[in-house]
């Protein structure tokens, strides 16, 4: 039971984080044009738009999709009156959710230009969210290829207009409004496959099972909230202090750091089904699970973290181009955020299937409290550089007061000779990282020679065995297969 528990979890989480990171990079082709094209000042004001919208959302969002996932994946029956009665209350806090946001969106600035753009962003992530609650279903039930699917329509269907709005010569404006336009297509595609397929039939609505589903997920709504304000407000703060052109600095160097955040949410999505099933059913289960996939993240974070601190400015440079060097000093702080973002994101999933929510919020509470306080210190001196130190601090300081919620859980002495093993490895990767850089290596072969020497080091030191890496390869062999497979038996259908 345990290898196969472990065994769906690293398919279903090769399957979140491939998806994942398609969407991303078709997503940072897009960013990269529009950094180009727009400049430094409108893509700030479009990270900006993101950031505040986001916030605003937080309220609709109100921690629905992580309660599907932990409470149908417990009884799939529940589908249908959940997709109906939370659909429901959602779009009931859109309409303050919007407001709120035209109204600090006309504080920040008079300009109602200014305020259209960022009203046609928090639309088009409106829709965008409700798409991701679909999904929920999808994950709920371990069927993340339907999920993927619709996620990577989204991302290829956005790439594609946002290429055309702008080689074409048009603006910020036509380009968040083609966004929009994609996003409502990809919300009617979803509501409709996810019926279909999963069975989803629309009862009727019941207030008195709308107000059961809201205080189920009240705690988790109060998470979410606090949580999308923890990761914007420094984006806000910054432009309030410093204007859009030192937004649009910190926004590039985000975007490459924020790539990587498609492995520990990956593994973390993943894991939350199992880890709500097997929180009752098996606590054997549980627990090697969650410590498995905490080794998984200690792998990956720490030796991205080094990675990115030396190559970071090469990054920039090659991606972004000259006009963004002032992003250089933003990524190396940001690298910092690599492990502790990491480890949070498993720290959470766990959290929650052990229904200690709590924890969480009060985590949460502490990080919304703190974050604030570091930018209007650091943003002063710093600009960028101090938004991304904030983030920084403020994120360890949440691990820090979540981790006691899973200590008897996480398996320490285990970790931490994971730890000190990949310390190692990436250590030495790094010195590697250096005198290769002082040569004149550029990025492509630095970034594969880095990635060759840390997965040798790791075998030598025996943190990593070979049974591993054939059972992971024979696990994307068999995704692999089954995606060709699936693939050919719909064109023969058709």
């Amino acid at each position: 039971m345990v290898q196969e528990a472990n065994g769906k979890i690293e398919l279903n989480a090769i399957i979140l984080v491939l998806t994942d990171a398609l969407g991303r990079v078709f997503a940072m082709v897009l960013i990269i044009a529009a950094a180009r094209i727009l400049g430094a000042k409108d893509f700030g004001l479009l990270a900006y738009a993101t950031a505040l919208a986001g916030v605003c959302l937080a309220v609709s969002d109100f921690g629905f999709d992580r309660l599907t996932v932990r409470e149908v994946s417990r009884r799939p029956s529940r589908a249908s009156r959940f997709f109906g009665n939370i659909s429901a209350v959602k779009a009931a806090l859109y309409l303050p959710a919007g407001a709120a946001c035209a109204l600090l969106a006309l504080f920040s600035s008079q300009d109602y230009a200014r305020m259209l753009v960022v009203m046609v962003v928090f639309l088009g992530l409106a829709a965008q969210n409700h798409m991701l609650f679909g999904c929920s279903f999808c994950r709920a039930i371990e069927k993340m290829g339907l999920e993927g699917l619709v996620r990577l329509i989204l991302s290829l269907l956005l790439l594609l207009s946002g290429l055309a709005v702008l080689l074409a010569g048009f603006g910020l404006k036509t380009l968040v409004v083609s966004r929009l336009a994609v996003s409502v297509l990809c919300l009617a595609f979803s509501i409709v496959l996810v019926r279909k397929t999963i069975g989803i039939t629309f009862e009727r609505l019941s207030w008195r099972y709308s107000k059961t589903l809201v205080k189920m997920s009240a705690r988790l709504g109060i998470y979410v909230i606090l949580g999308m304000l923890f990761n914007s407000i420094n984006v806000i703060i910054l432009t309030f202090l410093k204007g859009d052109l030192s937004t649009g600095y910190y926004s590039a160097a985000f975007r490459i750091t924020s790539l990587f955040s498609v492995v520990s949410v990956g593994v973390s999505a993943a894991a939350l089904p199992a880890l709500s099933k097997y929180r009752q059913e098996s606590p054997k289960d549980f627990v090697r699970s969650f410590q498995k996939s905490v080794r998984y993240l200690l792998l990956l974070s720490i030796p991205l973290c080094i990675g990115t601190f030396l190559l970071g400015g090469k990054a920039i440079d090659l991606i972004f181009g000259v006009r963004y060097l002032s992003s250089v000093p933003v990524i190396k702080a940001l690298a910092l955020l690599i492990i502790p973002s990491f480890l949070n994101n498993i720290v959470n999933a766990a959290l929650i299937s052990m229904g200690k929510e709590r924890v969480m919020v009060t985590g949460s509470i502490v990080g919304v409290a703190v974050i604030p306080v570091l930018c209007l210190i650091l943003i002063p001196h710093w600009s960028a550089v101090g938004a991304a130190l904030a983030l920084v601090i403020a994120d360890t300081v949440v691990f820090f007061c979540r981790f006691p919620g899973v200590f008897g859980e996480f398996g320490v002495h285990r970790q931490l000779v994971t730890t000190g093993r990949t310390l190692l490895a990436a250590g030495l990767m790094g010195v590697l990282l250096v005198w290769l850089i002082s040569i004149g290596m550029p990025l492509p072969p630095l970034m594969g020679l880095s990635v060759l020497v840390y997965s040798g080091l790791l075998l030598a030191l025996g943190e990593v065995k070979v049974d591993e890496v054939n059972s992971a390869w024979e696990v994307l062999q068999d995704f692999v297969g089954s995606f060709l497979r699936r693939l050919a038996f719909r064109k023969s259908a058709m």
